[in-house]
């Protein structure tokens, strides 16, 4: 028998006041918004769907059934989960905005016939000749046993999973139902003869069920996971030189999920834009081109994938590239250069090309004459004029203003072809 334990790690409360965990000895429950959901996760945003996700034990395995709309993440994929997954322990499942932590243990059940029998036997020995009676017609017990089992099953209990078995001090009608269903199926062909014995074994019955183990993880991962969000929160306050008290309102995770987003997004926007650049350069058949070499490349503009430009930039493990600071500094000054660069030859190749064809300059040609065809001889000019500019070129008055916008550009750039 198994048992699983899920906790939200990103969180120390929930909205609605709500169980931060939830744990399962083997029984299926669900998972989702609503409040009449095994275990109830709130949700503003309506990213987590009524009906989310459920578990099951198949005698072997917890496994995950997602059933939501906008999908069940495993251990920071940006893939929905596979459904039926398998659950091992350490898996970090993402539900919406929670984190939720997996741990599943071993649960050692009593022993199904001689230890239990002996207890019961010590307890009353002038019964003795009708143990072997009542063990023997043990095998008719499975029937009460599934009954008792499967009860809890029903949607309609409380969302706190483990309420009935960390109270001892509940009714006895109550007691005897629930938490020590397990210890009353023995003893069912006997009753009565039996029924003080199951008074004296009720503070001990729940031990072998309960383990011990996943009480004290609870607190420490929260304590652990806390003291890392609150070290990862003031480095990120000092790097952004923020002041101390700022963010004061926030968990230290759910900014650092939120720093990676963003860093993210910028990261692929930033490459986005160097594409743009280099295609502008192409355009205008300029000689300077970025080639990789064998150090200080700039991952922003040789990785198409932007997951992996951040991860090359942050891990600092691939050598040949540069860190993130510097690929980052170089990739705005490069953009900022091409930008001022656009707009100088876009003014200078202009000039060029419209200084012989303007009218003054036209005007300046052009012969007076006695006959009043000033006009013709001027259009005559500049059609002469039009023509010995385009005449060398495939596109025409286009294929002229490149090629000045390119001259143009190396010159402001700093590069001008020899």
């Amino acid at each position: 028998m198994k048992s699983i334990a899920l906790s939200i790690t990103n969180l120390d409360r929930l909205p609605d006041g709500g169980p931060l965990s939830y744990r399962s000895d083997g029984r299926p429950f669900e998972i989702g918004r609503d409040s009449a959901s095994d275990w109830t996760l709130p949700d503003p945003k309506l990213f987590i769907s009524a009906r989310h996700c459920d578990i099951q034990f198949d005698g072997q395995d917890f496994v995950l059934n997602d059933i939501s709309r906008n999908g069940t993440f495993l251990n920071g994929s940006h893939q929905r989960v596979k459904s039926p997954y398998r659950l091992q322990s350490g898996d970090q499942l993402a539900i919406g905005d929670y984190v939720i932590s997996v741990q599943i243990n071993d649960v050692q059940q009593p022993a199904s016939g001689g230890h239990a029998g002996d207890a019961w036997m010590s307890a009353g020995p002038t019964a003795l000749p009708d143990d072997d009676d009542i063990w023997g017609a043990a095998t008719a017990g499975p029937a009460p046993v599934d009954r008792s089992v499967f009860k809890p099953k029903r949607v309609n209990q409380p969302v706190h999973p483990d309420f009935v078995k960390s109270h001892l001090d509940l009714p006895p009608a109550r007691s005897n139902e629930d938490p020590f269903a397990p210890q009353q199926v023995r003893p069912t062909p006997g009753a009565n003869p039996f029924a003080p014995a199951v008074a004296d074994e009720f503070p001990q019955a729940p031990q072998p069920n309960i383990p011990p183990s996943p009480a004290p993880l609870r607190p420490e991962g929260r304590v652990a996971s806390a003291s890392a969000s609150n070290d990862m929160l003031a480095a990120f306050k000092l790097g952004a030189r923020l002041p101390s008290h700022a963010l004061s309102n926030r968990n230290g995770q759910e900014v650092a999920q939120e720093i990676g987003a963003m860093m993210l997004l910028i990261a692929e926007q930033t490459a986005l834009l160097l594409k743009a650049r280099a295609s502008a350069k192409a355009m205008v058949r300029t000689t300077d081109r970025t080639v990789i070499g064998a150090l200080d490349n700039n991952p922003l503009k040789f990785m198409a994938d932007p997951v992996e430009a951040l991860e090359a930039m942050l891990s600092k493990d691939r050598s040949g590239y540069l860190d993130g600071m510097r690929a980052f500094r170089e990739a705005f000054e490069d953009i900022k250069s091409h930008e001022l660069a656009t707009y100088s030859a876009m003014q200078k190749a202009l000039s060029r090309l419209l200084a012989d064809l303007s009218p003054e300059s036209i005007e300046a040609k052009v012969e007076k004459s006695t006959f009043s065809n000033t006009k013709a001889k001027a259009w005559e000019t500049f059609v002469q004029r039009w023509d010995a500019k385009v005449e060398a070129h495939e596109n025409g008055m286009l294929d002229v203003f490149l090629l000045y916008f390119s001259e143009a550009y190396q010159e402001a750039t700093g590069k001008k072809r020899k």
